[in-house]
């Protein structure tokens, strides 16, 4: 997939057949697929959140929200989609899931972020949310909504390193510099 500007152009790389989707009217922030490979999600500055079906692409599923969206996510099972909302000024984000065959909102959740998150990632195992903005990792209870750990000057430890932040909150045990807590630590 190819993103420039509003426009999604999906290229076939067997086949080299070229197929655009348009269904933003301003810059697209992220574009994802979903675990089987059958829809993708993209967030745009146009406020809006599509989930598209590669069978049908001239029919997006558009969830319009009150904000730019900066990143959307599909959750482990594919069954939801988070996004995350950040207001103009940047003094609140926050993070939305919605149904994606229907577009209801699930849940909201405030983060205490001072800028724009730019990726996100949920762990329905452990009910955590891991949202990343400029330089910092932060690791969130969905329960509670509380903000558990964060890893600070994250430059070399991006989100994408999914199995080794599970790692570590899993074990507890310290990396470089970073000491991430497990949930049960962080409640003694």
């Amino acid at each position: 997939a190819c993103v420039s500007g509003h426009e999604i152009e999906l290229i076939n790389l067997t086949t080299k057949q070229r197929r655009k989707c348009v269904g933003h009217t301003n810059k697209i922030m992220s574009l994802e697929f979903s675990a089987n490979g059958n829809l993708f999600v993209t967030s745009s500055l146009d406020c809006c959140t599509n989930v598209w079906n590669l069978s049908n692409l001239s029919s997006p599923l558009r969830i319009e929200h009150n904000t730019i969206v900066t990143v959307s996510s599909f959750t482990e099972d594919s069954s939801s989609i988070i996004s995350a909302l950040t207001y103009k000024d940047e003094t609140k984000t926050v993070v939305v899931a919605n149904d994606v065959h229907s577009g209801n909102e699930l849940w909201s959740m405030p983060l205490d972020v001072k800028f724009s998150i730019y990726q996100l990632q949920i762990l329905s195992s452990l009910n955590m949310l891991i949202a990343e903005d400029s330089g910092t990792i932060c690791i969130y209870d969905l329960e509670s909504s509380r903000k558990i750990n964060h890893i600070i000057d994250s430059r070399n430890f991006r989100i994408d390193n999914i199995n080794m932040i599970l790692s570590i909150i899993k074990t507890g045990r310290q990396r470089i510099d970073y000491k991430l807590y497990t949930k049960k630590e962080l409640i003694e």
